[in-house]
């Protein structure tokens, strides 16, 4: 069931239900960073078809596959690499990959006890040239967490973007109808600078910061929504779009 729920997020139409969504961004040189959600039919598939034995680090006996496959595909066409990433896995829900200066970012949550709250935001980053891990983060803010965009700032920085304050049915599929929406700087190694306030729809119902885009130094704008609902609320809700200077 951890494949099957974003949990924290509003999707009416189940985009993210499918566990061969494929997430992709291009970095400067124009290669094209694409991964997949990892589970055990895709990995040793995606090994007998490419030749490869990225099973070897995981772990079948725990149901442990990673959390997504990672592969490079050049300006030329060419695939020049696949990466396991996310090892241990099985509690964590990719929900982005981007890039970001040199580093391939993946974004989601990962579950962390068998309380309504016990979710927090997920982040790793890793060298675009070389697939190499700089460093994986859990985001602990307030009860249910989850990222689901990123943007570079200067210095190494990011600007990360979710939901947080929200709760699900540790046993079931059940989303709190009120979260707030999130937007933390972090620092060149993941930890949190600081967090940056935004505006709220009413209370009782769902605010989250869905996308972010950082141009050149100039402007930061953060789209979203306001007024949605988890599970049980009446289905509507309301577009947001912040534009600001940079951090």
């Amino acid at each position: 069931m951890f494949l099957g729920i974003i949990g924290g997020g509003f999707d009416n139409f189940h985009q993210g239900d499918s566990v061969f969504f494929v997430h992709a961004d291009v970095d400067g040189e124009e290669n094209l960073h694409v991964a997949v959600a990892s589970t055990g039919d895709l990995l040793p598939n995606h090994d007998a078809f490419f030749g490869e034995n990225l099973m070897s680090q995981a772990d079948p006996a725990s149901f442990d596959f990673g959390t997504a496959i990672v592969t490079r595909i050049t300006a030329q066409g060419t695939r020049s690499f696949a990466r396991l990433m996310g090892i241990p896995g099985r509690n964590k829900r990719l929900l982005n990959l981007r890039v970001a200066g040199d580093s391939v970012l993946l974004l989601g949550r990962v579950k962390t006890g068998d309380q309504p709250g016990s979710w927090d935001g997920w982040i790793l980053s890793s060298q675009a040239a070389t697939g190499q891990v700089r460093y994986e983060r859990n985001v602990d803010v307030q009860n249910g967490d989850m990222f689901w965009d990123a943007a570079a700032l200067n210095g190494g920085r990011l600007l990360a973007v979710g939901s947080t304050n929200y709760t699900q049915n540790p046993s079931g599929l059940s989303v709190s109808d009120a979260r707030d929406s999130l937007a933390l700087v972090l620092d060149s190694s993941g930890n949190v600078e600081k967090r940056i306030a935004l505006p709220a729809g009413p209370a009782g119902r769902g605010n989250e910061a869905m996308s972010v885009t950082a141009g050149d130094g100039v402007q930061v704008a953060i789209s979203g929504v306001q007024n949605a609902p988890g599970t049980h609320a009446a289905v509507f809700s309301d577009a947001v779009l912040v534009v600001r200077d940079p951090f």
